[in-house]
């Protein structure tokens, strides 16, 4: 979803931009969750019991956008901070080869159309 930021804010169709920050949002939750070592997890209504405090902090002071512009593509590039270094570490635990030139092409590509900045987002 981070990777069609560039497309979602040229076609300025940023209520599908916030759309998509919810859904980097789930997909952060579930990264997240996949550290619950709870035999039974129960489910999204239990994720304050299962999450440590740290971990509910970090999901409540993620931003919530208005479908702006500018809104949109901070909040993507806020969750992407905190999913990314997740992930690669997940990858690296089941030795998963991390996707190191996709990653670095979808850098180039949001610096290119977003800013500097958007390419080194991490």
């Amino acid at each position: 979803m981070l990777g069609l930021a560039p497309v979602g804010a040229g076609r300025g169709e940023y209520v599908t931009m916030a759309l998509g920050v919810g859904m980097m949002r789930d997909h952060l939750t579930t990264l997240l969750m996949q550290d619950v070592t709870n035999p039974d997890p129960g489910g999204m209504l239990h994720q304050s019991t299962l999450l440590s405090a740290e971990d509910m902090a970090l999901l409540k002071s993620l931003p919530y956008p208005q479908p702006e512009r500018d809104a949109v593509i901070a909040a993507n590039f806020a969750i992407a901070r905190e999913f990314m270094p997740r992930a690669r570490a997940m990858a690296k635990r089941l030795d998963i080869v991390w996707p190191e030139a996709f990653e670095a092409a979808t850098r180039k590509r949001l610096a290119a159309t977003l800013g500097e900045e958007a390419g080194r987002a991490r």
